[in-house]
């Protein structure tokens, strides 16, 4: 990828930037949550989002939930943050949280163009908008419409017999990064001209199909961090995911693409006419195609975010562990300031975090609003 970045979009629509995802739904599961509180009755509270919904009004304080970006960005503007940081920057100190900006940690994936398909389903950009499809759209069944996909087709979970629910995620996309004609998606992933032109655009060039199962990993050993640039509000934090720091995720990424090509092998994918590239990836074909060294190559030239980053105001029990009570979500230090998003994650869930976040902004209501007849906190 150009500059070995990953590109971060920020969503300015009502509803913030998981708006551009594909909003998947994932159940989560008591385990991945075994360790972000400290009394049982909070996680008890936490994971009622899942079993019915209940909500209340929000009457007094003032909460936030700009996203494990900006959230950061505000708070060391504000005087928010680590004492040293901030000093350097000549910005006062109002309250010393020394985990603002750190353990910052991400979903990624990799695997574009991994998989070929002998006839094209049908679902590029071009088919979805041509007007037979359009029409039928209107005048049948619209369910059942490819207008109706959200882009991802399905999920599947792989436990590795960690203490997770599970430690890998494939994402089933029906098309591939090819699929419209280099024009944007290329762009998205910030591809190199270069490996574009000698890994995507033959493929292109020839008419042949691809689409996309991404093995992601779920629980990243990396972590990042998020710091301000400078005192200027007009400048944008310096973001470092600080990807694939851990031999670990690398190995697991490995092992993802070693089981994408056993389900190739299966009857259903051989009935479809699905097989791996057998193409080097540029810069990897000095390695014997197909051994792990090969693999780990390929892994770290095109992995990326899958758009899931959380962790940087994480809460926990206090200032110097974390940025927000996990009792209430509350700023450490701070009165009536509270963090009800992604950020205070302390790790990522064991699928798509869209519902967690959820859930926690249903646990700050719970937590400092209860119900008349609900126990409070």
């Amino acid at each position: 990828m150009n500059e070995n970045r990953s590109r971060w979009p920020m969503g300015k629509t009502v509803g913030g930037t998981h708006m551009l995802n594909n909003m998947i739904h994932y159940k989560a599961e008591r385990k991945d949550f075994s360790d972000w509180f400290e009394r049982a009755q909070d996680l008890d509270r936490f994971l009622e989002f899942f079993e019915h919904d209940l909500w209340s009004n929000v009457e007094r304080g003032f909460t936030t939930e700009l996203g494990t970006v900006f959230i950061d960005a505000a708070k060391s503007l504000g005087g928010i943050g680590p004492r040293k940081e901030l000093e350097k920057l000549g910005i006062d100190t109002v309250v010393d949280l020394p985990q603002v900006g750190k353990n910052l940690q991400d979903h990624i994936g990799t695997g574009s163009e991994l998989l070929l398909i002998e006839n094209s389903l049908n679902l590029h950009p071009v088919d979805l908008v041509h007007p037979a499809n359009v029409w039928n759209y209107f005048t049948s069944n619209h369910r059942q419409s490819s207008l109706s996909f959200g882009g991802c087709e399905a999920v599947g979970f792989v436990s590795l017999d960690s203490n997770y629910t599970s430690d890998l995620q494939f994402m089933v996309l029906p098309a591939g990064l090819t699929s419209d004609g280099g024009v944007h998606l290329r762009k998205i992933l910030n591809l190199q001209d270069s490996v574009w032109d000698d890994y995507y655009e033959p493929l292109l060039r020839m008419g042949q199909p691809a689409v996309t199962v991404l093995p992601i990993l779920l629980h990243p050993k990396s972590k990042g961090q998020i710091v301000l640039k400078s005192a200027n509000v007009r400048d944008t934090p310096v973001i470092d995911p600080n990807y694939l720091a851990s031999q670990d995720d690398v190995t697991v990424l490995i092992k993802g693409i070693r089981l994408l090509q056993k389900i190739t092998q299966q009857p259903a994918a051989r009935k479809v006419g699905l097989e791996f590239n057998p193409r080097p990836f540029p810069g990897c074909s000095m390695l014997p195609f197909d051994s792990d060294a090969y693999w780990e190559c390929y892994v770290r030239s095109v992995t990326h975010t899958i758009y899931h980053p959380v962790g940087t105001c994480r809460m926990g029990h206090s200032a110097l562990d974390s940025v927000v009570s996990s009792v209430d979500l509350r700023v450490h230090g701070v009165h009536n300031l509270f963090v009800a998003d992604a950020s205070v994650m302390p790790s990522l869930p064991s699928g798509n975090p869209n519902s967690v976040a959820m859930a926690i902004g249903e646990y700050f209501v719970r937590s400092n609003f209860p119900p008349i007849g609900m126990p409070t906190k």
